[in-house]
């Protein structure tokens, strides 16, 4: 059974990208490179939307394109469940531990902000003169 192919547009509107960000995708390996057809234009397998979506989602939560990679190719991966598992396990730790440092450390700078008054940050403004 043939697999169904997608040109960039229609790719991109189906995984609710835009083509450059598809052009990003294949340029970083988040993406394979689609085939040409003989007029030179690409061809994107329908089931690659899932992919995209899934990139999408992982960029939501924050993960940076390296941690993305890292998880396509355990998901990409044909190896022990198990060990799968515990690499996922791994990458979310220390991902959950580095926004967690940053929101202490944005919390530390909330209460620093607080403490001065508007007028205080004018005083340091106008030592600069």
């Amino acid at each position: 059974m043939a697999r169904e192919r997608l040109t960039v547009g229609q790719f991109a509107e189906a995984a609710g990208v835009s083509i450059r960000m598809i052009h990003y995708y294949e340029q970083t390996g988040l993406l394979s490179k689609a085939p040409r057809t003989e007029k030179g234009y690409r061809l994107f397998a329908l089931e690659d939307v899932g992919r995209i979506r899934v990139i999408k989602r992982l960029q939501e939560l924050g993960f940076l394109r390296n941690q993305i990679a890292e998880l396509i190719a355990l998901g990409d991966a044909a190896g022990d469940r198990d060990a799968v598992a515990a690499s996922v396990r791994v990458i979310y730790q220390r991902h959950l531990g580095t926004i967690q440092d940053k929101v202490r450390r944005y919390q530390e700078l909330e209460r620093r902000l607080v403490d001065i008054a508007p007028e205080t940050l004018l005083e340091m403004v106008n030592e600069v003169r």
